[in-house]
């Protein structure tokens, strides 16, 4: 198990917080398996982190590129609501 760190933005994150979202979509350019943690922080462009985060187990994973073979390669996490 992992500890997956990645920046996000207010608007998106106050959908995760309220469970209306339970996924998220990255660029394929990190290792993540199901079982991760994943931790979300709300940056903003030009100030920086916040300092509010959220953590997240990841309980599914598809990848775009084992469904579409030329496909740049997105990763689909699906998660817990809480950690």
């Amino acid at each position: 198990m992992r500890t997956i760190q990645k920046k996000i933005r207010f608007e998106y994150l106050t959908e995760i917080i309220s469970g209306r979202k339970n996924f998220d979509v990255r660029k394929d350019d990190f290792d993540v398996d199901v079982g991760d943690v994943l931790v979300l922080s709300e940056y903003i462009e030009g100030f920086g982190f916040t300092g509010l985060k959220i953590q997240r187990i990841i309980i599914h994973i598809t990848r775009t590129k084992d469904v579409y073979p030329d496909n740049d390669g997105f990763v689909i996490m699906g998660f817990n609501e809480k950690l």
